[in-house]
């Protein structure tokens, strides 16, 4: 295997902390950004679109043939191939949640790296026990966050406590679990019934998989994987967009939502559904996502025929279809109050 990243920490670390633990032959390849005040990243830029990537971005994994972009769809690639993706219901339930609550987690610890450090240090400080907090009752008394076997959301975790303790030595000190936890690494809102899911993409997968809609084969999980994780940098740009300053930023993304567009085009390719000929989980996230794009900008996909294709076909499911005629269909508002596009009903 050869994995590829900058020559950083950052998203890469805990997939490289899990080849290790499962004893995985892999080479490195490193990108150097350059100094400021222009940080060159031109070493990357002129190599990612000569990849034959779907989606190239950095980190990227190369096994054999297999080209694997997303850093969770790489952890989650590799943790197939060795059982560290829970075993029952659960376990993967867990893995699921964590998964996706420690992108949030992540996400707020780099805005603040790379934003105004000094204006928001002191409220995010602030924030950051009870943030804390919520992962340590989650532990509980476990010896792992799924349960009693590590799984591959224990490398996140144990590199987003890690950094934390680094960016502030006593912020685990009312948290002994997590201390414990950290040790034991370095040594060697849905209801159902009694279970209880949180994270969206975590109770879609916990649905999906009482359906066999997570994907047949491993080249449909491993598309599956990619494109959940893809598909949230795109949602996540979108909210952006939507809750900052939308006048300022609009002609910005505009400019750049064909790119975007146009790999999701690629990736879909001759498919009927994202995965390949069977629906998937992944379908849901995607029809909602180029729905509220072609509501923002109606000429947005007069160019990719085969995701208007994808739309029709969604729409055409009979279920779908009798939903979206029925008054539990709620088309807008698409965002709440505060936002500056999608906040009225129509």
């Amino acid at each position: 295997m050869k994995l590829a990243y900058w020559d950083i920490r950052g998203l890469a670390q805990p997939i490289r902390l899990l080849l290790e633990y499962t004893g995985t032959k892999y080479e490195e390849k490193f990108y150097s950004c350059g100094e400021a005040p222009n940080y060159d990243k031109s070493c990357w830029f002129n190599e990612k679109e000569k990849l034959g990537m779907d989606f190239p971005n950095l980190p990227y994994l190369e096994d054999g043939g297999t080209k694997v972009v997303q850093s969770n769809a790489i952890l989650r690639y590799i943790a197939r191939k060795h059982n560290l993706c829970g075993e029952t219901e659960e376990e993967q339930v867990r893995v699921d949640i964590l998964e996706n609550q420690a992108m949030d987690f992540r996400n707020g610890f780099v805005q603040l790296c790379y934003g105004d450090f000094d204006k928001n240090k002191s409220c995010y400080t602030k924030k950051l026990p009870g943030m804390l907090k919520q992962f340590s009752n989650f532990l509980g008394d476990r010896m792992w966050f799924a349960g009693d076997k590590i799984t591959f959301v224990d490398f996140i975790m144990y590199e987003l406590l890690d950094q934390h303790r680094m960016f502030d030595p006593a912020c685990l000190d009312d948290y002994r679990n997590l201390r414990c936890f950290l040790e034991r690494f370095e040594l060697p809102y849905l209801e159902d019934g009694g279970t209880k899911v949180v994270q969206s993409n975590a109770i879609l997968r916990y649905i999906a998989r009482k359906h066999n809609l997570c994907g047949e084969t491993e080249e449909e999980q491993m598309r599956v994987d990619i494109l959940e994780n893809q598909a949230m940098d795109f949602r996540n740009g979108f909210a952006q967009l939507c809750y900052g300053d939308f006048d300022k930023n609009k002609p910005c993304y505009n400019e750049k939502l064909p790119g975007a567009l146009k790999q999701f085009s690629d990736f879909l390719g001759d498919r009927k559904w994202f995965a390949g000929h069977k629906i998937t989980f992944v379908d849901f996230i995607m029809y909602e996502l180029l729905d509220l794009h072609r509501m923002f900008q109606p000429e947005c996909l007069d160019d990719y025929r085969n995701l208007r294709s994808f739309l029709d076909h969604f729409e055409s499911l009979e279920k779908i279809g009798e939903y979206m005629k029925s008054g539990k269909f709620i088309k807008t508002p698409v965002n709440n109050k505060m936002a500056k596009w999608g906040n009225r009903k129509e």
